[in-house]
């Protein structure tokens, strides 16, 4: 009986073991064993102190080792994207390979479906270059996915030295890294304050009102905001310029205040606590002689109290 018992504990011992080598040793499962343009971190613990996280259990988490990287599609569209993007030697601009509109669009949907992690962009730059044309990149990069629709508030520009080479061309690919990061709790009062006070430039005086990115992208995020302070309600307001007389563009704010409000009701918000008004011309925030100074007058401001 002894004899069966020491034998079935080696028995299990050894599958154990040939379990452990097949998973990690031959599959590279276990280990960070490269170092890939993409992770995901959560928030720093300590002052400069960043955990990265190394756990497979959900498929939003992305290992730095690529063999191990979970196979999701926002994994796979950051990853193909950060190694594709082309930097040059000659000054900050960058080139987007051809699936930069399916990654804007993951990262876009990610961030919405997840209110608690925010996007870091770092900028890289080699020995012979400075911080500088680092940051233009990330920079460069921060623009176009703001222009895409994404808050601002969650994406962050960081920079930091790579050794690296340009091709003949005087270009290198992989000269920005794409990192998405759990927020910390300073960081999630920053983005709430900034959801609590809102300006939106939109389509608002189209015949046909259609809410853009920005504005679909808010409203998950005053809606989520609304739900954690019951308390609070969110006041609409419609701004024109100067164009026309002052009668007619109060008509004007309040009609593009109340299209905003219907979307937003449309999308979950109770109406109860949402009111929609106009200040119509009479509060500019830019000259309306100019057509941009124009443009940022015709504006929605939503406050949340």
């Amino acid at each position: 009986m002894k004899n069966f018992l020491f034998a079935f504990i080696v028995f299990l011992l050894y599958s154990v073991f040939g379990m452990w080598y097949y998973s990690c040793i031959v599959k590279g499962l276990c280990g960070n064993n490269g170092e890939s343009n993409v992770s995901i971190e959560a928030s720093p613990t300590n002052a400069g102190e960043v955990q990265t996280i190394e756990s497979g259990n959900t498929t939003d988490i992305i290992q730095r080792n690529n063999t191990a990287t979970v196979d999701s599609p926002i994994n796979k569209s950051i990853l193909d994207f950060t190694s594709s993007i082309g930097i040059s030697n000659k000054e900050g601009s960058i080139s987007l390979p051809d699936n930069a509109e399916q990654l804007k669009g993951d990262i876009f949907n990610y961030l919405n479906n997840n209110q608690d992690m925010e996007l870091i962009i770092t900028g890289f730059h080699n020995k012979d270059e400075t911080s500088t044309i680092a940051i233009e990149r990330a920079n460069e990069i921060k623009a176009i996915l703001e222009d895409f629709g994404i808050n601002e508030d969650k994406l962050l520009v960081d920079f930091s030295k790579r050794q690296y080479q340009y091709d003949t061309n005087g270009s290198y690919k992989g000269g920005i890294e794409l990192k998405l990061r759990k927020l910390s709790a300073e960081r999630l009062s920053e983005i709430e304050s900034g959801i609590a006070n809102k300006t939106l430039y939109s389509g608002f005086a189209s015949k046909q009102f259609r809410a853009d990115n920005t504005l679909q992208a808010y409203a998950i995020e005053l809606k989520s905001y609304l739900e954690k302070y019951s308390d609070k309600s969110a006041s609409i307001t419609g701004h024109t310029d100067s164009v026309g007389d002052n009668i007619a563009n109060d008509w004007f704010g309040m009609e593009r205040a109340k299209n905003v409000r219907k979307y937003l009701i449309s999308q979950g918000i109770d109406p109860n606590r949402l009111a929609a008004y106009t200040k119509g011309e009479k509060e500019p925030i830019d000259t309306n002689g100019t057509l941009e100074g124009r443009r940022k007058n015709r504006r929605i401001e939503i406050k949340v109290n």
